[in-house]
């Protein structure tokens, strides 16, 4: 017989309560509050900053346009990151830092928004 890990974790989770699920739940809160972070100031920084910026300001078009090369920027840079899990493993520094780095940048073109 072969050895298949995820058979074995799937029938291993199956054997778990709904206590000790929830308590292995809890136990990736180290993961799950920079996750969250990060996705709701990329939402906060799509869906409304961005929108407001374009130089000059006044002018529709240069908004639109700011618009789409910095979404378009921002998505290259989530392309790379993300396909650069399987070439190295970050640390947890590196986890904790990605939010307070996604949230300077929501502050700072807040800042410039306004």
């Amino acid at each position: 017989d072969e050895f298949d890990p995820p058979m074995t974790m799937t029938m291993t989770i199956r054997k778990l309560s709904a206590a000790e699920r929830f308590q292995l739940t809890l136990s990736l809160w180290p993961y799950m509050i920079p996750l969250f972070v990060v996705y709701a100031t990329e939402y906060a920084l799509q869906s409304g900053v961005w929108t407001a910026i374009g130089f000059p300001v006044n002018d529709e078009s240069a908004r639109n346009s700011f618009y789409v090369a910095s979404s378009w920027t921002y998505q290259f840079g989530v392309f790379v990151s993300r396909s650069s899990g399987a070439l190295f493993t970050a640390p947890m520094w590196v986890v904790w830092l990605m939010p307070f780095l996604q949230t300077m940048n929501l502050i700072f073109f807040s800042v410039v928004a306004s």
